[in-house]
């Protein structure tokens, strides 16, 4: 049995979590509402303030899917709770950054400033030197764009040497 699979997930206070027909997945809490359709093949009970993940089968699709679909819903849960934030911080002289609303704007040594337009579900805060983006989704969707975000501002800083 997977490690990861087999740990119950405990469903804080203020949390709501729906398990719909073929595992469609609704969790809603204090930051906000996640959807998310999981693999038939795995099956979730739900026990109070806990839910358990098992499997259908231990054929190898099966077992790959026990541990992944536990760790999605946890993260979703995790992401309606806490959320999940990203952090980068400007180590040069004389680059500099400014958030206005949902806008961050780099300076960071090219002829032009750079803006960025924060995504549907993402937020920027700034201090000094720290950029930080936030949001409730762990990896897919916005959370993709999050770190895809921080990925390509980090290129855009250049070779260091």
């Amino acid at each position: 049995m997977s490690r990861i699979g087999r740990v119950p997930i405990v469903v804080p206070p203020g949390v709501e979590v729906h398990i719909g027909e073929d595992n469609h997945v609704e969790v809603r809490g204090p930051k906000g509402l996640l959807r998310r359709q999981l693999h038939p093949r795995v099956l979730m009970h739900r026990n109070g303030t806990t839910i358990e993940v098992a499997r259908r089968s231990d054929a190898k699709l099966d077992k790959s899917l026990h541990g992944l679909s536990r760790t999605l819903l946890y993260n979703m849960i995790v992401g309606v709770t806490a959320g999940f934030e990203k952090q980068l911080e400007i180590v040069w002289t004389g680059f500099r950054a400014q958030v206005q609303q949902k806008t961050l704007t780099l300076q960071l040594g090219h002829s032009h400033p750079i803006t960025y337009e924060a995504p549907e579900g993402l937020e920027f805060e700034l201090n000094r030197t720290i950029i930080t983006v936030r949001g409730i989704e762990g990896i897919g969707g916005a959370g993709r764009r999050k770190y895809s975000f921080c990925t390509e501002t980090r290129a855009l800083q250049g070779q260091r040497y």
